[in-house]
């Protein structure tokens, strides 16, 4: 549909990370209706054909995951 370069099944995740494929199907759908991932194959029985989805996982800083000093300051405002 969008002409994306890498493509990956649920089973490879599942497979590469060691994980039942009902947890990682859970994860994905999850991924894809926060617009994470695509799935260029939908639909129940049918092997998924996923993809990076529009939206970017990135922080304030650009990176994916916060850094030290960003956990450190919502930690202390929960805290407060």
């Amino acid at each position: 549909r969008r002409g994306r370069e890498v493509k990956v099944t649920l089973r490879a995740i599942a497979d590469d990370l060691g994980w039942d494929r009902s947890v990682v199907s859970r994860n994905v759908t999850k991924a894809i209706g926060l617009g994470f991932l695509f799935d260029d194959n939908p639909g129940q029985g049918r092997e998924s054909d996923l993809s990076l989805g529009e939206r970017k996982l990135e922080t304030s800083n650009g990176d994916v995951l916060p850094t030290v000093d960003e956990i450190r300051i919502g930690m202390a405002a929960v805290m407060a």
